[in-house]
C-alpha cells in the first residue's frame, strides 16, 4: 500500500510579527501616537484604542469612525489625517518580505491572512509597492471574521482554490495557528524577536519548499 503525499505549494503569512518587525498590530497605532505626544501615557493610549479593538479588526468600523471618540477619550484633538503617518511608521522585515517575493517568483502561491484594519494594511502596502505580492490577500476587517475562527481560513483556502494540506500558515503567536492546524493545514511558529530566518529556510526545505539565496 503506497502513502500519497501532498505537496505543499502555498505559503500564507501573517503580518505583524512576520512580515513585520513588530509583534502586535493590535497596539502599534496608539503606541505610533504617543511617539507624536510623549506627555500622553502609551498604557492609556492602548487602553483606549483597545475600547475599539473588535469593531476595527473586524471591519464594522474603520480608524476614521471612531477617531472622533477615540480623541474625546483621549482628551487631545488629533487630526486623523496623521493616520497615514502613524500607519507608516511600521518597520518591514526585509528579509521576510524578500522570501515572499522569492517564493512568488518561484511560481509558489503567496498569500496573507491578517488581523488587521483595511486602511492601516492598504497604506503600508501602497507606500512599500507591496499590494501586488500576496494572493490572496485575507484581511479580517475584509472579511469579518478573525484568526480565531475557522471562517477567516475557510474563505482563505476558497480563494486560493487549495485543500489544507496544500498549505503553510506562517505566524508568531501560537494561538493564531490551533485554528488552521486543525483543519489540517501545516503551520509554523515564526519567533517574532529571533527573527531566525535560517530555522524557517530549513523547515520549508523539510516540506520540500526549495528557497534559494536572496
Amino acid at each position: 500500500m503506497y502513502t500519497v503525499f501532498t505537496m505543499v505549494d502555498t505559503v500564507f503569512f501573517d503580518f505583524d510579527g512576520v512580515l513585520t518587525l513588530n509583534p502586535n498590530g493590535y497596539t502599534i497605532t496608539p503606541q505610533n501616537i504617543q511617539k507624536m505626544y510623549p506627555d500622553l501615557s502609551e498604557d492609556f493610549l492602548v487602553e483606549q484604542y483597545l475600547i475599539f479593538g473588535k469593531e476595527l479588526q473586524k471591519g464594522t468600523k474603520t480608524h476614521y469612525d471612531i477617531w472622533s471618540e477615540y480623541c474625546d477619550r483621549i482628551g487631545v484633538e488629533i487630526d486623523p489625517s496623521v493616520l497615514e503617518k502613524v500607519f507608516l511608521d511600521t518597520p518591514l522585515n526585509e528579509e521576510m518580505v524578500a522570501l515572499a517575493r522569492v517564493l512568488r517568483g518561484r511560481e509558489y502561491q503567496v498569500g496573507m491572512i491578517t488581523n488587521n484594519t483595511w486602511e492601516r494594511l492598504d497604506t503600508i502596502l501602497k507606500a512599500n509597492s507591496m499590494e501586488n505580492d500576496f494572493d490572496p490577500l485575507v484581511v479580517s476587517a475584509r472579511v469579518g471574521s478573525l484568526k480565531s475562527d475557522p471562517d477567516i481560513f475557510e474563505h482563505t483556502l476558497k480563494s486560493s482554490d487549495r485543500s489544507p494540506d496544500q498549505c503553510l500558515f506562517i505566524d508568531n503567536q501560537k494561538k493564531n495557528l490551533v485554528v488552521p492546524r486543525g483543519m489540517g493545514m501545516h503551520t509554523y511558529l515564526h519567533d517574532d524577536q529571533k527573527n531566525d530566518m535560517q530555522a524557517l529556510r530549513e523547515h520549508l526545505e523539510s516540506m520540500g519548499i526549495t528557497v534559494p539565496s536572496f
